[in-house]
C-alpha cells in the first residue's frame, strides 16, 4: 500500500487513527477489498515491515516502505 492508498484512506476517513480503527465494513466501503482481491489473484500476500516474510534489505534503507509484496 502506497501513498496514494493511504492518502485516500485518510481522506475518506478524516485521519490515520480512524482508518486504523475502522471495521471491515468500513474499510470495505473505500475499496480497500477490490485492491486486496486483485493481489490474492496476483498470488501476492502484502506484509508490513514488522511480518517476518518482510524482505530484509528493504529494512535496511532510510525510508522502507510499511507493507512489501512476497508471494
Amino acid at each position: 500500500m502506497g501513498t496514494v492508498r493511504f492518502r485516500r484512506l485518510e481522506s475518506n476517513f478524516g485521519d490515520l487513527e480512524s482508518v486504523w480503527n475502522a471495521s471491515y465494513n468500513e474499510l470495505r466501503a473505500t475499496g480497500l477489498d477490490d485492491e486486496m482481491a486483485a493481489l490474492e489473484r496476483a498470488g501476492v500476500t502484502p506484509v508490513t515491515w514488522n511480518h517476518p516474510g518482510y524482505p530484509a534489505r528493504l529494512n535496511e534503507i532510510a525510508d522502507p516502505p510499511a507493507v512489501s509484496p512476497t508471494g
